[in-house]
């Protein structure tokens, strides 16, 4: 065989393979970016970023759960129990509101939605509109837009091939069952991690007895307000007939303390009664303030670190949601009591008793 023979030849069983490769990772389709998940195969869930655009756009829902981390631990088996729906988990952890927002528009837009639950950080509160985040590594956007021309760096992805293809076809081969890895599931991290005060205190040294706290800026609540215009209050207005459940988390009183010891902490707290009373102009926006649950905040055996709570608190935020009578429910005829609450729970607390304990 000449040179340019075995030259051509290698080409063409090159090209061969990657074809192969490219239609093989297109049909199965581990990220959902072309179709709902096919009967025979087992679809595990651990990758929000390249795997949630694809569920928002091709699974059958009529509800949506996202947010960022503290929204990870929410199992949708017990909100469609309580709220006689279908839904979905996405959430994005370290998310900005604009990112959150974006994908429940693409949701809203993309089936009809009765219900959504979202976290409304306040840690991303006072945030330019359009921030994104730009350590949590390379984003996916290959598999968000509608280039063609770019998913070779899905359909040609190794990771993709030897993670996701290659197990779930030899799964097949076996004989596995095939299906979805459940909502419930996905992004869990509840039982795999340590709870309890020396988990959530660490290192910290205890918090000095008087900091000076500064006070939200005209220019900073402006800025919020755009950030809440753009990424929640366009949302409610753009689809009307959708519930919006929004919920302010109950972090733990160490993750106000060090707002408290970094001086944030008035700011804080204003900006979030900025945000409520923004909310409140919206009749599909319900809103839920868990920022003064102290039976939670304080006992830190519910949480990680001092900003993630177990499971069991994300059970507890849906029940609240689903009961009528909630008094985390915050309303136009409760929001100024609520308002007065919060100030005077996080604006007195004695976090530098807080370490000492």
């Amino acid at each position: 065989m000449t040179a340019a023979k075995w030259t051509r030849n290698f080409i063409l069983l090159l090209a061969l393979l990657l074809v192969s490769c490219m239609m093989m990772t297109a049909v199965i389709d581990p990220f959902f970016h072309y179709h709902a998940p096919l009967a025979g195969f087992y679809y595990k869930l651990d990758n929000e970023r390249s795997q949630n655009n694809g569920i928002i756009r091709h699974f059958d829902y009529d509800a949506v759960i996202t947010g960022t981390s503290v929204t990870e631990n929410f199992k949708t088996s017990e909100f469609d129990r309580l709220f006689h729906a279908k839904a979905i988990k996405v959430s994005f952890s370290g998310a900005t509101y604009r990112e959150i927002g974006e994908n429940l528009r693409l949701a809203c837009s993309t089936r009809k939605v009765r219900y959504t639950v979202r976290s409304l950080d306040d840690s991303y509160l006072i945030a330019d509109k359009d921030a994104e985040r730009f350590d949590l590594g390379e984003y996916p956007t290959y598999l968000y837009d509608r280039n063609p021309f770019n998913d070779t760096k899905y359909l040609l992805n190794l990771d993709v091939l030897g993670q996701y293809i290659a197990p779930m076809l030899l799964r097949r081969i076996r004989g596995g069952r095939g299906g979805v890895e459940s909502f419930d599931v996905y992004a869990n991290w509840s039982a795999g991690v340590r709870y309890g005060r020396e988990a959530v205190i660490g290192a910290r040294k205890p918090y000095p007895s008087h900091v000076l706290q500064e006070e939200l800026s005209s220019a900073e609540k402006e800025e919020e307000i755009r950030n809440l215009q753009q990424n929640v209050l366009s949302l409610a207005k753009e689809f009307p007939d959708t519930e919006f459940y929004v919920f302010f988390p109950p972090y733990s009183v160490v993750w106000w303390g060090d707002r408290y010891a970094e001086g944030s902490l008035k700011k804080m707290v204003t900006a979030q009664e900025v945000a409520i009373s923004k909310l409140l102009s919206c009749k599909n926006i319900q809103i839920y303030g868990f920022t003064t649950d102290l039976e939670v905040m304080t006992d830190l055996q519910n949480y990680r670190d001092a900003g993630h709570y177990g499971e069991w608190i994300n059970s507890r935020i849906l029940q609240e949601m689903a009961r009528k009578d909630s008094h985390f429910h915050v309303t136009k005829e409760n929001a100024k009591e609520y308002g007065a609450s919060l100030q005077k729970l996080l604006l007195s607390y004695p976090y530098d008793q807080i370490i000492t304990q």
